[in-house]
Parts: C-alpha cells; sequence; structure tokens
C-alpha cells in the first residue's frame, strides 16, 4: 500500500485584482482517498472508497495511444503557407516613411 498526501493552490490575478482561487489537499492510504478542496470560496469534499477504480477509469481512457497522436489530437495546428516575394527589377522603390531628422546636443547631460 501507498500511502499519498497531496496540497497545491493557484490564484489568478488580472490587473491586480484576484478573479480565481482554488485549492486542494488530498490523503489516501492506498485503498481510500480523501479530497477535500476550495473553488473561488465554494467548498467540496469528495471520498473515493477505491482508489483502484479510480486508475481503472483513467486507463479506459488512455487506449493505449501514443503521447504524441494524443498531443496531435488535442492541438491541432494549422501549416504555415509560405509566400514568395515578387523581385522588383529597375527601379529603387521609395521609403514609405520619412527619415526624422537628429537633433545636435549642446550639452551632454542630457
Amino acid at each position: 500500500m501507498m500511502k499519498i498526501k497531496s496540497y497545491g493552490s493557484t490564484q489568478t490575478n488580472v490587473n491586480g485584482k484576484l478573479v480565481e482561487n482554488k485549492k486542494y489537499a488530498l490523503r489516501s492510504d492506498g485503498k481510500k482517498a480523501h479530497i477535500i478542496g476550495e473553488d473561488n470560496g465554494k467548498g467540496y469534499f469528495i471520498k473515493i472508497d477505491n482508489v483502484d477504480e479510480l486508475f481503472d477509469v483513467v486507463d479506459k481512457n488512455n487506449n493505449n495511444i501514443p503521447l504524441i497522436k494524443k498531443l496531435k489530437k488535442d492541438f491541432k495546428t494549422k501549416k504555415k503557407k509560405k509566400r514568395k516575394r515578387k523581385k522588383t527589377t529597375g527601379k529603387k522603390s521609395k521609403r514609405r516613411t520619412k527619415r526624422k531628422k537628429r537633433k545636435k546636443k549642446i550639452f551632454k547631460f542630457y
């Protein structure tokens, strides 16, 4: 039997204001488990009588698919298309923005 104790918390702040606050604590003796948690002020308690059943459910969802295939399925990405630039021949193109003239500094300290 494996005894497990675990706890953790996470907070999300946006512009200095607390948006999300989550905490949990887990305790297991190998057969049974108790999970206590808090999600934005709302508390919950979960009691698991058979921890092995929990892992069986996770394994059934696994389906022996390699990790790379799972990641590709979950995070589909589009292939980037390369754009070809047309080469300009002949005249040199004009600048679209004007260059700024720098003012001469009289003193070195500013």
